[in-house]
């Protein structure tokens, strides 16, 4: 993917996130409308995030000058595997890479959300997000993973979706 024009936050800070600074406002506010995008400067994370998790060749970003251009290259092949592994070995590196890794910190933000909800009592992802100082999306996701484990139950579609601790 390329856009015209360098990084506006600085390189460092996109890969970091945290800070929001779109081209297209009206875009943005476009994506906002319909629930996808929320100037919480998560997405070129979230894009490392995903090829992490899938085991995919890590993503690089460039920049070029005159005329000025952010390059974001992806790719959806799988990490080169050590050199000398015989073929089975790489056929199990692909399958595990096919799980999602859980990092500790997703473990530490997924216990904080269980603990702070209270039973019979539902939250919506804002508040759960405000409590983790985190964004919606990243809220959105770590819900959906304590849905998963059977740990929350959820009710509701799309923005009447709520979110309840369920009785163990």
């Amino acid at each position: 993917m390329e856009n015209p024009g360098s990084i506006r936050t600085g390189k460092k800070q996109m890969l970091k996130g945290g800070i929001s600074d779109p081209r297209n406002k009206a875009l943005m506010k476009m994506f906002n409308l319909i629930g996808i995008g929320e100037r919480a400067g998560s997405g070129v994370p979230d894009i490392y995030a995903v090829w992490e998790s899938q085991g995919w060749v890590e993503p690089q970003v460039t920049e070029e000058y005159l005329p000025d251009r952010t390059i974001l290259k992806l790719s959806f092949i799988g990490s080169v595997p050590e050199k000398g592994m015989k073929k089975s070995d790489r056929k199990k590196v692909t399958e595990k890479s096919d799980r999602k890794k859980v990092t500790e910190k997703t473990l530490s933000q997924k216990e904080i959300i269980l603990n702070m909800m209270e039973p019979d009592k539902k939250y919506k992802v804002e508040e759960v997000a405000v409590r983790l100082h985190v964004g919606r999306t990243r809220a959105r996701s770590l819900l959906k993973l304590l849905v998963e484990d059977g740990k929350v139950a959820e009710t509701g579609t799309t923005k009447l979706k709520r979110y309840q601790i369920t009785e163990e």
